[in-house]
């Protein structure tokens, strides 16, 4: 006999909560750039598109800048962005 209805397994989930990241430049010659605060309706294919903040928060925007035609990201967050895989698996076995 088959049950009425639709069955699923109900799984149970902990969020955690977000943590503020901090960023430590690598070199003495990394400029961090003043963001332009821009809302999602303000970027153009020529402004940085990375994001700031909490997206539920009100205070939440788009870094703004001037970005290259190659990337989404200012010269700033590019560099943040695309990191080498070795140097990523560094990263991650150091946090393990």
């Amino acid at each position: 006999m088959r049950a009425a209805g639709a069955v699923a397994l109900k799984e149970e989930m902990d969020l955690e909560t977000v943590e503020a990241m901090e960023y430590r430049p690598v070199g003495n010659n990394v400029v961090l750039p003043i963001s332009r605060r821009l809302s999602l309706t303000d970027l153009t294919e020529r402004t940085c598109k990375w994001p700031v903040g909490d997206p539920l928060k009100d205070d939440f925007h788009f870094c703004g800048c001037e970005s290259s035609d190659t990337s989404p990201y200012c010269k700033y967050h590019a560099k943040l962005a695309y990191q080498p895989v070795h140097d990523r698996r560094k990263a991650a076995a150091a946090r393990a």
